[in-house]
């Protein structure tokens, strides 16, 4: 009998997990050194591994050999696990037994000892979809839970979990898989499965799978099925609806040569292939993006949807301001095309907007005179060492020399890891560095305006000291040391981060050392806890629900009371 590509090649360990290292190697860490946790969460969108890395993990703790982050794969706990008929690993779908009924049906067999392994494995999926009095089943076994359980959660939406609930849970975050990573894969596995394919074929799919390996391989299994067994780029793309990206650099660049005879041919051919317009926009703002990257950093590589030669001939043929200008109108044209009536008409019109306007520049061409005098860079500390080439041509009475400035590209990594990280509470750029360690707000603010990533997890369990002016260690709390990965502990984004925020360079060591002082997750918890404790007795002496009490014998449901400053709920109503 067939089985699907995505099961079939579903991996088995963690050495088969294509993308999330941070995950694997924290996951890892935990099973080497024994330090596991009686709740994780696995977070992160569809299709990037959540419930995969579940089943891996629960091997990894039942596999007959020992508990190891490498289990043997041959071994009864193995095999069943592999196969979904292990008794000891009970998987739970909360959307469709959301009710308390079902959760105490299950907490009540969590009482009882495993069958044939060391622990229980619970895994919820979707475990967002439970009810509130679910939930607060929930909490009382997470508080205590027994020995030989663990539960292991995965959702899609972390925010609509109560604080209650994620506080008790050590949360993993899953990031979308890049367009080489699924790719890549794609291309081993059909190399292993003997089946003829094209690159643009699989470039079409890995890019419709949008950051998502089960959602690119069942577009594999449709696309073979659709070409006879082979993997062809015309079937793709018209199983797919949509136009190769090749045309979609044809256009661009018939816009930066001027043609406009060739763009309006190019969009008639488009239509008789009855071709997406907006889904055609939609690329030209990814290949413009390229583009753009491609001027400011020419050896980063070019986002493996499009043709890498025809995204640098745009960049040499465009300059910077008409590539954020086109990104403009691009973008600003999708908008109008979802409400204009001839979505054609109005793709004609981005790309007639694009050959008729240009910015304004300062670029001298033919001896002309500038338009407008170039944005000012931002200035740098005075540098103590002299400008040798620029004294000579001084003393010569020859202009200086232009200076060097730092190419876009040396600074991104820097802004990036910063997040652009703002004044909090008095602390300046070139302020002290002191004031993070002194005021505790301060430092939390900084966290929150990390990227969301494993520096960040680190940051949230970790206290500030300040050794010098531009020296500082972070102290990790002890159960929380296991998130010091090799690669955590080796990466400077840290300090990227601190040296943009001063304007200087600054050094972050990390530690794993316990404090008196507390750190950003026990902040925001404690401060959480202390809204909803106020809520709930603003709410029990109100005279309103006192009469209701009375009048109806009523009482107000434990936990269902939520504070307006209660940051979970905020994101779980904007969300």
């Amino acid at each position: 009998m067939y089985q699907i590509l995505a099961r079939k090649w579903r991996p088995k360990n963690f050495s088969e997990v294509i993308g999330q290292r941070q995950v694997v190697q924290a996951l890892t860490n935990s099973l080497e050194q024994q330090r596991l946790h009686h709740a994780y969460l696995f977070a992160g969108t569809r299709g990037v591994g959540k419930t995969t890395l579940a089943r891996i993990f629960a091997r990894c703790l039942n596999c007959e050999k020992d508990v190891t982050a490498e289990p043997c794969g041959e071994c009864n706990a193995c095999v069943q696990i592999s196969e979904g008929r292990y008794p000891d690993l009970i998987e739970i779908d909360a959307a469709s037994r959301t009710g308390v009924d079902d959760m105490r049906e299950l907490l009540e067999s969590a009482q009882y000892r495993p069958v044939q392994g060391r622990r229980k494995v619970y895994l919820i999926d979707e475990v967002h979809m439970l009810s509130i009095s679910s939930f607060n089943a929930l909490l009382k076994t997470l508080e205590e839970p027994p020995e030989h359980i663990m539960f292991l959660f995965a959702t899609t939406h972390p925010k609509k979990i109560p604080i209650t609930v994620l506080s008790r849970c050590l949360q993993l975050n899953l990031t979308r898989l890049l367009h080489s990573e699924i790719a890549d894969y794609m291309v081993g596995l059909l190399k292993a499965e003997k089946i003829d394919y094209e690159d643009d074929a699989v470039r079409e799919i890995a890019t419709a799978a949008d950051g998502s390996m089960r959602d690119g391989l069942s577009l594999l299994d449709q696309a073979v099925a659709h070409g006879a067994g082979a993997l062809k780029t015309e079937s793709v793309r018209e199983m797919l609806g949509v136009v190769g990206r090749d045309e979609v650099g044809a256009l661009l660049d018939c816009i930066a040569d001027g043609d406009a005879d060739r763009l309006l041919k190019l969009t008639d051919a488009l239509y008789a292939q009855s071709a997406d317009f907006i889904g055609i926009a939609k690329d030209m703002v990814m290949f413009l993006h390229s583009v753009a990257i491609a001027q400011v950093s020419p050896k980063t590589e070019v986002d493996v949807q499009f043709n890498a030669e025809q995204v640098r001939s745009v960049a040499q043929k465009i300059s910077p301001e008409d590539a954020q200008l086109f990104y403009q109108f691009a973008v600003n044209g999708l908008r109008d095309m979802t409400v204009l009536p001839n979505v054609r008409r109005a793709f004609e019109m981005i790309c007639l907007r694009m050959l008729s306007f240009k910015p304004l520049t300062a670029s001298l061409q033919g001896g002309g005179t500038p338009t407008t005098a170039a944005a000012p860079k931002p200035s740098a500390p005075p540098s103590t060492t002299p400008n040798t080439k620029a004294s000579a041509s001084a003393a010569n009475g020859a202009p200086p020399a232009a200076t060097q400035t730092p190419q876009a590209s040396d600074t991104a990594p820097a802004t990036q890891a910063a997040a652009a990280p703002e004044v909090a509470n008095g602390a300046a750029v070139n302020g002290k560095l002191a004031t993070y360690q002194d005021n505790a707000d301060a430092w939390l603010e900084f966290v929150d305006r990390l990227p969301d990533n494993m520096i960040k997890e680190v940051c949230k369990h970790s206290v500030l000291q300040v050794a010098s002016e531009n020296e500082a260690r972070l102290l990790i709390s002890k159960e929380h040391d296991f998130l010091l990965t090799t690669e955590v502990v080796t990466n400077d984004e840290l300090s990227r981060a601190f040296s943009a925020l001063f304007g200087r360079d600054v050094s972050i060591t990390l530690e794993p050392q316990s404090s008196a002082t507390e750190t950003p997750h026990q902040k925001e918890e404690r401060r959480t806890v202390e809204a909803r404790q106020r809520a709930a007795t603003s709410i029990e002496n109100s005279p309103l629900v006192q009469g209701l009490k009375e009048k109806l014998s009523g009482h107000v449901v434990p936990g269902s009371v939520r504070s307006v400053e209660d940051k979970t709920d905020k994101a779980n109503k904007a969300d």
